[in-house]
C-alpha cells in the first residue's frame, strides 16, 4: 500500500513537469533544435578550408635528404608515425604522408585522404620535388594511395559524440537545478511541502521527467549525424544506453545540488554558468584535451563531462567494450551518488 502511495505523487509530478517542458518552445528549441544547429554548422566549418603551405608527413624511414627537398620546396614537413599517419590525414592536419614503399621499383609511397581539399595538390607537388631536383631528373618511382578511413577519424565524429555530452550535461542542469529554484520563486514548492509530497519523491519526479526527453535528444543527434554526415555507431546501442544514463544521473544529481539553497532565478544561472563554462572549454567537446598540459589533462579527465565524451567517443568511434569504460563509468558514477547525495542535505522547500 505504502508503495503505491509513493509512486502516486512521483507519477503526477513528472507528468507535470513533461508538461512544463513541453509548453516552453523556446526550452525545446534548446534542447533539440540548438544541438542540430551546432552539428551543421561545425560540421560543415571543420576542418577550415585547407592551408596555403602543403603539410606534409613523412615516415621515420624516409631519408633526410628527401625531407629537405620538400623544405626546400617550401612545403611544411614534420616527422609522424606509422600508426598516426592515416588519422592525421583524416583530420586533414596534413595534406600527404611520405614513406618508403616496399614495392620492387617504387622508391616512395605518398598517401593521402581523397576527400581532403588538399589532396592532389599535395600529393602532386610532394611527387614532383621528390623527382625533380633543383636542376636535375632523378631517376625515383614515386607512387600514390589513397587513404582507407577509419571510423572516428573525421572532425565530425569527434564532434557528434561531444555535442551529445553538451546536451546531456545542460539539458540536466537547466531541466532539474534551474527548474527546482523555478518552483521555489513561485512558491510552489511551499504548497508541495504542505501536501503528502516528500523532498525525495518530488527531486526523483524532477530527475525522472528528464531522463524521460533524453532518449529522443540522443536519438535525433545519432540519428542526424548518421544520415547527414555518415557518423555510424561502432559499438553497443545499450551500452550507448548505459552510459548516457550514468552521465544523466551524475548531471541531475549536480542540478540538485546547485538548486539545493539557491533563491532566486539568477542566483542559480549564475551557479550553473560557474560549473558548466570550465567543462564547456576543457572537457573536449569541440576539440581534443590533447592540447593541455599534462597536469591539467589530469585534473580535466575527472570532469564529469570529461568521462562521460571519453565514454562516447570510445563507443561511437571505436566500438569499446564495458571493460574499456570502467574509469569513466566510476567517475560518473560517483558524480552522481555524491551530488544526490549533498543536494538532498542542502535541499530546501523554500
Amino acid at each position: 500500500m505504502s508503495k503505491g502511495l509513493a509512486r502516486g505523487p512521483i507519477w503526477n509530478l513528472t507528468l507535470l513537469r513533461l508538461r512544463e517542458l513541453w509548453r516552453q518552445p523556446g526550452t525545446l528549441f534548446w534542447v533539440f533544435g540548438f544541438p542540430l544547429v551546432l552539428a551543421v554548422g561545425l560540421g560543415l566549418a571543420f576542418p577550415e578550408p585547407g592551408p596555403s603551405v602543403v603539410k606534409v608527413g613523412l615516415t621515420p624511414e624516409v631519408p633526410e635528404e628527401a625531407a629537405n627537398r620538400l623544405r626546400h620546396a617550401g612545403l611544411s614537413v614534420r616527422r609522424v608515425g606509422l600508426s598516426e599517419a592515416d588519422g592525421e590525414l583524416g583530420a586533414e592536419r596534413l595534406n600527404a604522408v611520405v614513406s618508403k614503399s616496399a614495392r620492387p621499383g617504387v622508391d616512395f609511397t605518398v598517401r593521402v585522404d581523397p576527400r581532403a581539399r588538399e589532396a592532389e595538390l599535395g600529393a602532386a607537388l610532394v611527387r614532383a620535388y621528390l623527382e625533380r631536383g633543383a636542376e636535375r631528373i632523378d631517376h625515383l618511382v614515386v607512387e600514390k594511395t589513397e587513404l582507407s578511413l577509419k571510423p572516428g577519424t573525421r572532425y565530425i565524429d569527434f564532434l557528434i559524440p561531444g555535442l551529445i555530452g553538451m546536451n546531456l550535461m545542460t539539458g540536466a542542469l537547466w531541466g532539474v537545478g534551474w527548474s527546482l529554484v523555478d518552483l521555489r520563486t513561485r512558491r510552489l514548492l511551499q504548497r508541495l511541502r504542505a501536501s503528502p509530497v516528500k523532498p525525495i519523491q518530488l527531486l526523483v519526479s524532477v530527475a525522472l521527467s528528464r531522463l524521460l526527453v533524453i532518449p529522443l535528444e540522443v536519438l535525433l543527434l545519432v540519428a542526424f549525424g548518421h544520415w547527414v554526415f555518415g557518423v555510424k555507431v561502432a559499438g553497443s546501442l545499450l551500452l550507448l544506453a548505459v552510459v548516457v544514463l550514468a552521465g544523466s544521473l551524475a548531471f541531475s544529481g549536480l542540478g540538485v545540488l546547485l538548486s539545493g539553497r539557491a533563491e532566486n532565478n539568477e542566483t542559480i544561472s549564475g551557479l550553473i554558468n560557474l560549473v558548466t563554462l570550465p567543462m564547456l572549454m576543457g572537457s573536449g567537446i569541440f576539440f581534443a584535451t590533447s592540447h593541455f598540459p599534462a597536469g591539467l589533462r589530469k585534473v580535466v579527465a575527472f570532469l564529469p563531462l570529461s568521462a562521460l565524451n571519453d565514454a562516447l567517443r570510445g563507443i561511437i568511434n571505436h566500438g569499446a567494450a564495458l571493460t574499456d569504460l570502467k574509469m569513466p563509468l566510476a567517475i560518473l558514477g560517483v558524480w552522481a551518488i555524491a551530488t544526490f547525495l549533498a543536494g538532498f542535505r542542502l535541499f530546501r522547500w523554500a
